[in-house]
């Protein structure tokens, strides 16, 4: 156990907390109550079963089973519960998982034990650790005055070329930023992309390492945390203590280039081993020795018992033997004196003589020979039983002869064991002194502690040693608490590095719920808390701020996009690079491209966060690019298209069609190369491809909506864009996010200097345009490629497609014609005719010919469903998605192309948003007086309803509408 030490004071608590102080301790404890009360919007992760309480060392536990271990369940130390479909407040527990149940253990009262709870993530588990921090005196005061408008004085070390020894590769920047940070009570280093932010990471640990000082390295993820390590090691390999134990991770090492090269010596448990392998391997020799002494002691004794119990019997028997001897003898003695005395007695009674004398004698005589008559009975009655013990006497010896055959061979004595067994566990208690010696002196050796933001202040054990400067490396992304925390810790130097303009904290969403002047104080970062920053997100004249001002991955052309949008006040310049050793393609003829999708896509009336138009773009982009060398087929030799290419996205929906899409064209080897925004931090790609997805709706999503510096759109641009090393592809519908994008938006800056500075591909080149005709002439490849036909083609190809469809047909088209869908349910129903499953989604009809049309349809077998303010325009064949702007069963005479795209997974996906879309519904059955009650009318709903006259009810937990408001359209979509 460990924790980062802080000094309590003796009141336990500071004498007087300062105003931000106070109002984290406030925030804190709003948001900790918001967590667990029951109006917390997060959602229930699983759920226990069979509960019962138990009694564990004297306290009322309880124990639960579970129908599956849940990913990562061991790491789960501290859950959220309450009774399963109950709207009560969660109460912590902790947990102790087994194979199949979990005990439950908890301050608060679980009686009476419910059958079932559900449980969630602890996410109040570190907001309590804050707390606990802020009720400490830090370590030092001088260090937590910059947290309270009180920054402290800037020094600089004129001798960092001593201890830095990549020094004099610094530029300018760089250099005043590790020789500022080895001096300075407080140093902030902003860290734009690619300026070299982990290098002057790099530089600092290893100065103050090699000064003697003990660092404690924290970022907020474990990759971070490995990324920045890495570079650590390769500075501090040539240290003389290193493979010793000078740097030590804290935790899981997760990624393979730091763990392959430097993991047997910055893991403590496999430094220990390495260190101690000759004593281990001792230690490991005198515990067999024991063992076999521990096995052998026995036997001895046993021989032993056995060796003197064939004593005792052997002595038995012999003793036996001569008593029977005796016996034996003596019988004949006394048969002998019987047979005498019956012949003297003969003789005396056969005398002449027959006077007082010889009458006196033969009285004697008989009684002799009556005497000796009953001993010679007594004796002879006696002898078969003094004869049967000898026997007796004789089997035991043979029995414990035989025992002692079948005890193993022993050489040496027992005394000897035993004199050796004292010997080795001597010489063990020896080897554990001399181990517990080596690992203290494995603790003494370690300056440099690395872990992540959340362990370090959820832990909280002790160190070896109380860290003299505290790093947080991705500052920007650390919640105020948890950096006072850390600071706090420090007791000679705090350094903040990041960029307060790429990605934030990622915090709750029961934040909402604080006081603006209390969330301000959980959400925002270092740089905002101690006055680096203006209100407005800019930078103030402030000497403890040093800034990196040149970049060394991006092309100049990228840099210039991300300066328009996120550096206009401070841009960067551009330093050497790498040289571009991808091989040449047309389909990136700039470091900068431009794909414009305006041409194939109509806008619609709703938002969608996945776009197939885009996936076929992309799918084709990649193929492309694997035609020309540029990416691996597959991983092949060690290479992935991942190490060349990162597709980002804003919308997880948008990553999942694309992740099931390289499926089909990667394999597994697609791992890394499609995600989300969050996931690319902190890393780079030769060419990244920036989905934008947005194409349809009347509202632009979240991640296009945010205005300034410190918006989350600027800071997911920025991230996104500034992956790059060589090349940025971006895709784009662009007269709709130019119809739609707020006019000061830091996206629209960045898409607008793209079409300024970049080339465009036309979406053309990349999904070509085709004729009907042409379907049946394609090669099978040929024909697998996306493709967009014309309205005036498109009847022609999907009657060829409809001629080959083997297994469904789904048809998404809001309107109806006659002409045209007559055309169409004649064409369906031939396939329907055929076995094949056709279903048709439209609008229900306002007219009695739409009406009319429909019922048609549903005559010739066709299955015919209704939806609520449907637009969308679809058509699936099997496996095959025809997609774009062209109302199937309406269209007359128009310009609009449809895009086919054959991909499974493509299919699935948007048949899973069309199967979510809202259905016809039936009107409202029950309201209360005069309220209609809207229960599917979801939080992120709330402005539309509101706009439409909706209120909160509180008690009920559901918005509702007055009953003269509660039009057909409000009714059916949120009813």
């Amino acid at each position: 156990m460990w924790r980062i030490k802080l000094v309590r004071s003796e009141a336990s608590t500071l004498a007087q907390p300062n105003k931000m102080v106070a109002e984290m301790r406030t925030a804190l404890t709003t948001l900790i109550t918001a967590i667990t009360s029951p109006r917390s919007r997060t959602k229930a992760e699983g759920s226990f079963f069979g509960g019962k309480d138990i009694d564990v060392n004297g306290v009322t536990c309880y124990r639960y089973r579970f129908k599956s271990k849940p990913a990562g369940a061991d790491q789960k130390q501290s859950l959220l519960v309450r009774p399963r479909g109950s709207k009560v407040s969660w109460i912590p527990v902790s947990v102790e998982w087994d194979t199949s149940s979990v005990i439950l253990r908890t301050d608060d009262s679980l009686e009476p034990v419910p059958a079932q709870l559900e449980w969630r993530e602890d996410a109040t588990d570190q907001f309590r650790k804050y707390l606990d921090v802020l009720d400490q005196e830090p370590a030092s005061r001088k260090i937590l005055e910059n947290f309270t408008g009180r920054g402290t004085a800037v020094r600089a070390d004129q001798r960092a070329r001593d201890h830095v020894s990549a020094f004099d590769n610094y530029n300018p920047d760089q250099r005043r930023a590790v020789e500022q940070a080895l001096a300075s009570d407080f140093t902030a280093v902003w860290g734009p992309p690619g300026t070299g932010k982990t290098d002057v990471v790099a530089g600092i640990v290893e100065g103050l390492c090699r000064r003697g000082e003990t660092v404690l390295f924290l970022a907020p993820t474990n990759v971070a945390v490995d990324q920045a390590l890495e570079r650590i090691c390769a500075r501090l390999e040539n240290h003389p203590e290193f493979r010793r134990g000078l740097v030590r991770r804290i935790g899981k090492i997760e990624v393979d280039g730091l763990r392959d090269r430097f993991g047997a010596s910055i893991d403590r448990d496999q430094t220990v081993a390495r260190l101690a392998g000759p004593l281990d391997a001792e230690f490991q020799k005198l515990r067999e020795r024991q063992r076999d002494i521990v096995e052998l002691i026995p036997l001895h004794r046993a021989a032993a018992e056995v060796d003197a119990e064939l004593r005792r019997a052997q002595q038995d028997a012999s003793t036996q033997a001569t008593a029977v001897e005796r016996l034996a003898a003596e019988l004949n003695s006394l048969h002998l004196t019987h047979q005498q005395t019956g012949e003297l007695l003969h003789a005396a009674r056969t005398s002449s003589r027959l006077n007082l004398v010889a009458k006196g004698k033969i009285s004697r005589l008989e009684q002799e020979l009556w005497g000796l008559t009953n001993e010679i009975t007594r004796l002879t009655n006696h002898y078969p039983a003094a004869k049967a013990e000898l026997d007796r006497r004789n089997a035991v010896c043979v029995a414990a002869g035989q025992k002692r055959t079948a005890l193993p061979p022993l050489t040496g004595s027992l005394a000897q064991l035993e004199s050796e067994a004292e010997v080795v566990q001597g010489n063990l208690t020896r080897i554990q002194e001399q181990r517990s010696l080596l690992e203290q002196q494995i603790d003494d050796v370690c300056r440099v502690y690395a872990t992540t933001v959340t362990m370090a202040v959820l832990k909280l054990g002790r160190l070896p040693k109380p860290p003299g400067a505290v790093i947080l490396d991705e500052a920007g992304m650390v919640v105020l608490p948890a950096a006072y925390s850390l600071a706090a810790a420090a007791h000679e130097r705090f350094v903040a590095v990041g960029d307060f303009r790429q990605l934030g904290p990622v915090l709750p969403s029961e934040l909402d719920e604080l006081q603006p002047h209390s969330r301000r104080h959980v959400e925002q970062d270092v740089f905002s808390a101690t006055g680096l920053l203006t209100d407005g997100g800019t930078t103030r004249n402030d000497p403890r701020l040093v800034q990196l001002r040149t970049q060394y991955r991006m092309h100049e052309e990228i840099c210039g996009v991300i300066n328009a949008f996120a550096y206009p006040d401070s841009p960067l310049t551009t330093g050497s690079r790498k040289p571009n050793d991808l091989l040449v393609s047309p389909i990136l003829p700039a470091p900068l491209v431009l794909i414009d999708t305006s041409p194939v896509v109509a806008p619609g009336n709703r938002h969608r966060k996945s776009n197939p138009v885009h996936a076929a773009v992309i799918r084709e982009l990649t193929r492309r690019l694997q035609f020309d060398g540029v990416l691996p087929a597959r991983r092949a030799d060690g290479a992935a298209p991942s190490d060349v290419l990162a597709v980002i996205a804003p919308y997880r929906d948008q990553k999942s069609l694309m992740s099931r899409v390289f499926v089909e064209r990667f394999g597994s080897s697609h791992d890394n190369l499609v995600d989300t925004v969050h996931r690319f931090q902190g890393s780079q790609r030769p060419i990244v491809v920036v989905d934008t997805v947005e194409g349809v709706g009347g509202n632009l999503g979240m991640f296009f909506k945010g205005l300034g510096f410190q918006s989350s759109t600027c800071r997911l641009t920025n991230v996104a864009i500034s992956r790059a090393q060589h090349h940025v592809v971006v895709l784009a519908n662009l007269d709709y996010l130019h119809r739609t994008l707020p006019p000061l938006s830091e996206f629209r800056i960045m898409l607008d200097q793209v079409e300024r500075r970049g080339t465009r591909l036309p979406v053309e080149s990349l999904v070509p345009i085709r004729g009907a005709a042409e379907l049946a002439l394609l090669s099978h490849d040929e024909r697998e490629r996306p493709a967009f036909f014309p309205a005036d083609e498109f009847r022609a190809a999907v009657e060829w497609e409809l001629d080959n469809a083997q297994r469904r047909v789904e048809l998404y088209s809001a309107f109806l014609s006659a002409n045209t869908a007559t055309f169409w349910a004649n064409r369906l129903a031939a396939v329907r005719r055929r076995g094949v499953p056709v279903a048709v989604h439209c609008r229900e009809p306002n007219t009695p010919e739409g009406t009319r049309l429909v019922e048609q349809m549903r005559r010739t077998g066709l299955e015919v469903h209704h939806r609520v303010d449907m637009h969308e325009k679809v058509l699936v064949v099997d496996d095959v998605l025809w997609h774009g702007s062209l109302n199937i069963l309406q269209h007359q005479r128009s310009t609009e192309l449809m895009m086919r795209f054959v991909s499974a997974e493509a299919c699935k996906d948007v048949l899973k948003i069309l199967e979510n879309a809202r259905p016809i519904r039936p009107a409202w059955n029950g309201g209360a007086g005069d309220r209609v009650y809207l229960p599917r009318a979801k939080y992120e709903h709330r402005q539309e309803v509101k706009a439409a006259g909706g209120q909160w009810d509180g008690g009920k937990k559901q918005w509702w509408v007055p009953k003269d408001k509660a039009t057909q359209t409000v009714v059916e979509r949120w009813g």
